[in-house]
C-alpha cells in the first residue's frame, strides 16, 4: 500500500462509440510516443497506421493460419505483447483499440472453444463472470504499470436499462446507450475508470455547419455510459459535450 498524490495519479481513459466516429484517430491525440494495440478482431488500424508519424507504433494480430489461433494462446500473447510494451519504457501512451472484440475471445478461451464452436452445446452461464474476471485482471495489470496515459476503445450500443414488466410492450422498456461489451460487463466497467466517455459526431458550436468527434462526459437520458470521476467542483466545471482530443480532458 502507498500514499496516494496527485503527482502519482496516472490518466486512465476509456471511449466508446459506434463505428466510423473516430474513435481510433482520438487515440492519436495522447501524448506521443504512443503504442496503439489493435486487439483481435478489430479492423480500424488503418487508420493509425497510415498516419504517417515516427511517435506512432502500431500492433494488430496476424494469424498464422487459416484455421486461427488457440483463443487461449491469443488472449495469453495480447497480454505478454502490452506488458512487453510497456516493460520497454519507449512510449508515454498505450492505446487498446476494439476491446468489444477481444472480450469475445476471452470468453472463447474460458469455455474451451465452445463460445466460437457452432456445433458446442451451451456452456455453463456462470463462465461469463469468469470471462469478465479475466479481461478486468488483464486490463488492471496494464492500469497498475508505470505508462503515464492508458486509453481503451470500444463500440457502442443501445441497451435496455430494465427486463420488460408484465403486460408491458417490449418496445415500452426504455434504452440508454451504453458500451458494447457482454452481459453485465457494459455497467461493470464504468466502475474501472477515472474517466469513461461516450464518442459521436456533433456541432461543437450550434452555428457550427459541420460536425466533429465529440465527447460526452457525463450521463444523459440516452447515453448512461459515460462519467468523470472527481472533486465534484473540478468535474461539474468540465462541459457536457467536448472535441474528442486528449488535451481537453487536461
Amino acid at each position: 500500500m502507498v500514499i496516494q498524490t496527485m503527482e502519482k495519479w496516472k490518466p486512465r481513459v476509456f471511449w466508446h462509440g459506434r463505428s466510423g466516429v473516430g474513435k481510433t484517430e482520438s487515440l492519436l491525440t495522447l501524448p506521443g510516443p504512443i503504442a496503439i494495440v489493435s486487439l483481435p478482431g478489430e479492423k480500424g488500424y488503418r487508420t493509425a497506421t497510415d498516419c504517417g508519424r515516427s511517435d506512432v507504433t502500431v500492433w494488430r494480430w496476424e494469424e498464422d493460419t487459416i484455421k486461427g489461433t488457440d483463443s487461449n494462446k491469443l488472449v495469453d500473447e495480447v497480454e505478454k505483447t502490452c506488458l512487453g510494451i510497456i516493460g520497454s519504457g519507449k512510449f508515454q501512451s498505450i492505446g487498446l483499440d476494439g476491446l468489444h472484440k477481444y472480450v469475445h475471445y476471452a470468453l472463447d478461451a474460458v469455455t474451451g472453444g465452445q463460445y466460437f464452436d457452432p456445433e458446442a452445446k451451451e456452456f455453463d452461464r456462470k463462465l461469463y463472470g469468469v470471462c469478465y474476471r479475466k479481461v478486468n485482471g488483464f486490463l488492471n495489470r496494464l492500469s497498475y504499470s508505470q505508462i503515464p496515459v492508458m486509453a481503451v476503445t470500444a463500440w457502442a450500443d443501445e441497451r435496455k436499462m430494465r427486463s420488460k414488466r408484465p403486460g408491458e410492450a417490449e418496445e415500452m422498456v426504455p434504452t440508454s446507450t451504453m458500451p458494447d461489451l457482454l452481459g453485465q460487463m457494459a455497467k461493470e466497467i464504468m466502475g474501472e475508470w477515472d474517466v469513461v466517455l461516450h464518442q459521436s459526431w456533433r456541432k461543437e458550436n450550434p452555428t457550427d455547419t459541420k460536425q466533429i468527434p465529440m465527447w460526452q462526459t457525463r450521463a444523459s437520458q440516452d447515453v448512461q455510459g459515460c462519467a468523470i470521476k472527481g472533486r465534484r467542483e473540478l468535474v461539474e466545471k468540465i462541459p457536457t459535450y467536448i472535441p474528442a482530443v486528449y488535451s481537453e480532458l487536461i
